[in-house]
C-alpha cells in the first residue's frame, strides 16, 4: 500500500525529532571532520525528501504553509540548537565559518517565515507568495550547503585581530563587510539573540543605527557582550562640517568608547573650508544612494572621499549594491565581484542595512535582506573571502596618480526630502563609465582656482565641466589627450583582448607584494567567459591565482576568465 503524503511526513518528522539524531548532530563537533561530513551527508537524504514532499502552493491552504515552515524550523533546530545559539552556532561551527554564516542567515529566514505564519493566521501577511516560495527554495539548498560543508583549514575569522587604529590609519586593515543592527530574533534581553547570530557571520565590529532602541544599561550590557565575542563596538554619526566637535548635534550610543564612523554625502565635502581637515579620530564614510547607481558612479562616489579628505581608508554607510548588467544566473557572482572591486579601491568597511525583521520595516524604512537570503549569503561569504585573503588585498593600498576636479554642479541638487541621498548629475555618468571602461583609476577632488591647484601626489588633474555632448565623448577625448602625455599612464598595466586592444568591462589593478614584486588584481565585469592578456608595466610574470590556488604560467599571453571572476595574481618567481 502506497503511504500518503501526511503519513510520510509524520515518519520523516519523527526522524528529525529523534534524540539519536539530535545527539549525533550536537556531539559531532568533537569528531574528525571527515567522519562528521560522511555521516551528515547520509542523514540529510530523508529530510530533504520530506521538504520536497510537503511543497504546495503557498497561497493555498494555510495548513500546508504552516507544515512547511514547521519542517524547516525542525531542521534548523537540529543544526543550530534552540536554547543556546552561542554554544552550538558560534563555537560549535567555528571550524566551518562559511557554513556557520549560511546557518546564521538560515536562522533568521526561518524566524521570518515563522512570524509570517502567525501574521497570515490573522489575515495580515507581510510577504507575497512568490517571495515566500523563493525563500523556502533557498532554505532547502542552504541546509544542504551547511551539512556538506567541510572545515576551512587555518582560517578562523574570530581569531583575526583587527584594531580600530588600523582602520583609521589604513595600515594593515583587512576589508570588512557586515550587517548593521539586529532586531527581535528572540524576546530575551537585548544582550542575547541577534548579537550571537551576527557574530556568527564572522563580523569584526558591532554598531546600532542612530535611532536605536537601546539605551542606558541595556546598551552597556550589549556592548560588553559584543566585545566579549571579539567585536569592536563603534558609533555612527553624521559628518560634522565644523572643526569643533558638536556633541549636541548627535546622541552617540557608546560615546565613552570613542570610536566613530562619520558618514556624509559627497556634495557635503565640497563645503569644507580650504584649510579645514578632517578629525583623524573619525573613520570617514560615504553614504550610498538608496536605489543604487552604476559601478562606475559608485567608484566615483568613493573617489571623492579619497581625493577631498586625502585618505586611503574609508567606509561606506547604507552600502547599496552597484547596478550592473548581469543575468539572473550570474547575479550573485556579479555582487561578489563589485564588493571585491570596492575593497581593492580602498574601502575598508561596508555597512549593510537590512538585518531588521520584515515587521520592523514600517519603523525603519529599510527592506529586510531576508526577503532575498541569497544576496545576504553572498555578502556574508564575500566578507569572509576578503578576510581570508586580506594580506593579498593590502598589496593594492595605493592612491591613483590622476585626479578629476569637479564643482558642486557635478551632483544633483539637494531635494526637500532630507533622507534622499543626492546622485551624480546626469552629465557626469558617461564620464565615470568611460573612465572605467578604459581601465583608468582616478580620485575626485574639488576644483580650485588656478593659483590653488591640487597638491601632489597627483601627476595630472583634469577639470570636469558640464558639457553639451550627450555621451560625454568630447570630454573623454580631452582626458585621453592629456593622459597621452604621461608616460607612466601610457605604459601602465592593462588587460587586453587577444588582438591587442584594451579590453572593456574589465577592472585591473597593479600592486606590490611585501617583497617588492609586482602583483595584479583583475576582474571580469561581464556575463561571458573571456580570454585576455596582461600587458604593460609593471610586468606580471608567472603567478599563482591565490583564490582558486591556480598556477598561471604566462598571464601576458593567455588569461582565462569565467563570468564575473575575480583573480588575484601573486608572483611565483
Amino acid at each position: 500500500m502506497t503511504p500518503t503524503r501526511s503519513s510520510f511526513l509524520a515518519f520523516c518528522t519523527s526522524i528529525l525529532n529523534s534524540n539519536v539524531l539530535a545527539r549525533r548532530l550536537r556531539s559531532g563537533f568533537g569528531m574528525h571532520h571527515r567522519a562528521i561530513r560522511t555521516w551528515l551527508r547520509a542523514a540529510a537524504i530523508v529530510p530533504l525528501v520530506a521538504v520536497s514532499m510537503v511543497r504546495a502552493d503557498v497561497g493555498g491552504d494555510l495548513s500546508h504553509f504552516k507544515q512547511r515552515i514547521q519542517t524547516l524550523n525542525e531542521r534548523v533546530t537540529e543544526l543550530a540548537g534552540k536554547d543556546n545559539l552561542l554554544d552550538t552556532l558560534y563555537f560549535g561551527w567555528s571550524d566551518r565559518p562559511y557554513a556557520r554564516a549560511t546557518l546564521a542567515i538560515l536562522i533568521k529566514v526561518a524566524a521570518t517565515l515563522d512570524r509570517e505564519v502567525d501574521s497570515r493566521g490573522y489575515d495580515n501577511g507581510k510577504i507575497d507568495d512568490a517571495t515566500v516560495e523563493s525563500m523556502l527554495q533557498w532554505a532547502d539548498g542552504a541546509i544542504q550547503r551547511v551539512i556538506h560543508a567541510g572545515p576551512s583549514d587555518n582560517f578562523r575569522p574570530h581569531r583575526i585581530r583587527t584594531m580600530w587604529k588600523q582602520l583609521l590609519e589604513g595600515k594593515g586593515a583587512p576589508p570588512l563587510i557586515g550587517f548593521l543592527d539586529g532586531i527581535r530574533l528572540t524576546p530575551q534581553h537585548p544582550a542575547v539573540g541577534d548579537l550571537d547570530v551576527l557574530a556568527s557571520l564572522g563580523q569584526r565590529f558591532y554598531a546600532r543605527p542612530l535611532d536605536s532602541r537601546l539605551d542606558g544599561q541595556d546598551a552597556d550590557v550589549t556592548a560588553q557582550r559584543a566585545e566579549a565575542l571579539g567585536l569592536t563596538v563603534f558609533d555612527l554619526t553624521p559628518f560634522v562640517i565644523h572643526s569643533a566637535w558638536d556633541w549636541e548635534s548627535v546622541r552617540p550610543l557608546w560615546r565613552d568608547r570613542g570610536r566613530y564612523v562619520a558618514y556624509t554625502r559627497p556634495a557635503t565635502l565640497f563645503r569644507l573650508e580650504a584649510n579645514e581637515s578632517r578629525d583623524l579620530s573619525l573613520l570617514p564614510a560615504v553614504e550610498d544612494t538608496k536605489d543604487g547607481e552604476s559601478l562606475a558612479a559608485s567608484l566615483a562616489r568613493r573617489a571623492v572621499l579619497r581625493g577631498v579628505l586625502a585618505t586611503s581608508t574609508y567606509a561606506a554607510y547604507h552600502w547599496t549594491p552597484p547596478i550592473v548588467e548581469a543575468t539572473p544566473q550570474h547575479a550573485q557572482a556579479s555582487l561578489a565581484a563589485t564588493l571585491w572591486i570596492q575593497a581593492l579601491e580602498g574601502q575598508r568597511l561596508a555597512l549593510v542595512d537590512g538585518w531588521r525583521d520584515v515587521h520592523d520595516e514600517n519603523k525603519s524604512g529599510e527592506v529586510s535582506i531576508f526577503l532575498d537570503p541569497a544576496r545576504a549569503e553572498t555578502i556574508a561569504h564575500t566578507a569572509l573571502d576578503l578576510l581570508r585573503y586580506a594580506e593579498f588585498v593590502r598589496a593594492f593600498d595605493d592612491n591613483p596618480l590622476i585626479a578629476i576636479a569637479v564643482g558642486e554642479d557635478a551632483f544633483a541638487p539637494e531635494t526637500e526630502n532630507p533622507n534622499k541621498v543626492p546622485a551624480w548629475s546626469d552629465w557626469t555618468e558617461p564620464i565615470w563609465a568611460g573612465l572605467l571602461s578604459r581601465q583608468i583609476r582616478f580620485d575626485v577632488v574639488r576644483w580650485e582656482p588656478p593659483e590653488e591647484k591640487p597638491k601632489p601626489p597627483y601627476r595630472w588633474v583634469f577639470r570636469l565641466e558640464q558639457v553639451s555632448h550627450p555621451t560625454g565623448g568630447s570630454t573623454l577625448e580631452r582626458i585621453e589627450r592629456g593622459l597621452a602625455q604621461l608616460r607612466d599612464h601610457v605604459y601602465r598595466l592593462t588587460a587586453r583582448e587577444m588582438d591587442g586592444k584594451i579590453a572593456s568591462d574589465v577592472y585591473v589593478r597593479a600592486g606590490q607584494t611585501p617583497a617588492g614584486k609586482a602583483c595584479a588584481a583583475v576582474v571580469n565585469l561581464s556575463d561571458r567567459p573571456r580570454v585576455l592578456k596582461l600587458r604593460g608595466r609593471p610586468a606580471i610574470g608567472a603567478s599563482r591565482d591565490v583564490i582558486p590556488d591556480q598556477q598561471i604560467s604566462e598571464p601576458d599571453q593567455r588569461l582565462e576568465f569565467a563570468p564575473w571572476q575575480v583573480r588575484l595574481l601573486w608572483p611565483t618567481e
